[in-house]
């Protein structure tokens, strides 16, 4: 059937800045294109799903991640009223005090724009750490979203009106669409592709892109690294004491005598920095040890378990379940460096 006035050519508005992941750019533009594509059902004749214009806060060319030169149709306010605007990433070089100069300048010279687009109807899809840019414009207050993994704590201390969905792949609140890092944009894409057009066409998208259209969490690819990145210097004195000594039966009494403070203070310190108590820090340190075994080494789960320091294998199995979401079976078929 032919598109008509009851489902019209959708709008698409690509916001490119400087340090921006221009890969994001191109891969939304490609997946709407595909999209156009399986929506025409072969119709020649058949009106676009989709249409799109790449634009610059000022119109001016930017200059991407890795000094990726985009090209722009205009600027913000040439472009037509669009249905779905896409925010890509913004490169995280590690340098925070950076990020946060970056975040503000994004918000100042686009944070109306999109509120005011928002308010007229428009979509909104922002991948990586493109979510901080809404976030900042007031947009995600009290709203759903998530981000790369390595950024979620970032956000969650930056922002805490906005109810972080740490882990999950893609998450959509009403109309505010964000996703993970990187290659996670194509699982936004197609969600965006779904909520204009449905999930034949998306699904259609998947299999040609070679998309794995089932993935919904970020869980088994998270280290403990960004959990380093607060500045807090006893929740690293902490951090520093049980990782290396992951194997003995630690206690929190103990560990905050060690440090010199109470149990509450280590606590209550360890939620600023993290998130989370000492003890599930601890449960994380070991997981992530056998997250590491799994990948490098050939030896049984039950080998593994006893070298993180369980002895149960029930328990550890459901522990290493709870917080990579998947088994240690899977999680070895999907990250084993020996099978590879």
């Amino acid at each position: 059937m032919r598109r008509n006035e009851t489902n019209p050519t959708r709008s698409v508005a690509l916001l490119a800045y400087d340090e921006c992941q221009g890969s994001a750019v191109g891969t939304m533009v490609e997946v709407l294109d595909i999209a156009n594509i399986y929506a025409a059902r072969g119709e020649p004749s058949a009106l676009p799903a989709f249409r799109w214009h790449v634009v610059s806060p000022d119109g001016r060319p930017p200059q991407a991640m890795g000094g990726l030169g985009l090209s722009v149709a205009g600027a913000l306010a040439q472009v037509p009223k669009p249905d779905l605007i896409f925010i890509p990433g913004l490169h995280f070089t590690g340098d925070m005090k950076h990020f946060a100069r970056q975040v503000d300048a994004l918000a100042e010279s686009c944070g109306d724009w999109l509120s005011e687009q928002y308010r007229n109807g428009a979509v909104l899809a922002a991948s990586c750490a493109g979510v901080f840019l809404l976030a900042e414009a007031g947009l995600l207050d009290g709203r759903k979203a998530t981000t790369s993994w390595w950024l979620g704590g970032m956000l969650r201390a930056s922002y805490p009106c906005v109810c972080l969905c740490e882990g999950e792949l893609v998450t959509r609140d009403g109309r505010i669409l964000s996703s993970g890092a990187f290659t996670a944009c194509l699982d936004l894409a197609l969600r965006s592709v779904e909520y204009f057009v449905g999930p034949a066409v998306a699904l259609s998208c998947a299999k040609v892109m070679l998309i794995d259209a089932t993935r919904d969490s970020q869980f088994p690819y998270m280290t403990l690294q960004a959990k380093l990145q607060h500045g807090d210097d006893l929740v690293l004195r902490a951090q520093s004491r049980i990782r290396s000594g992951v194997r003995q039966d630690i206690s929190i009494e103990s560990l905050a005598s060690e440090l010199g403070v109470s149990t509450r203070t280590l606590n209550r310190r360890f939620h600023e920095a993290l998130g989370c108590t000492p003890t599930h820090y601890l449960q994380e340190v070991r997981v992530d040890g056998a997250k590491r075994l799994l990948e490098t080494t050939g030896f049984s789960v039950e080998e593994i378990m006893e070298r993180v320091g369980y002895d149960d294998p029930s328990s550890f199995r459901r522990l290493f379940e709870r917080i990579t979401k998947v088994s240690p079976s899977q999680y070895r078929r999907m990250f084993s460096l020996r099978r590879q």
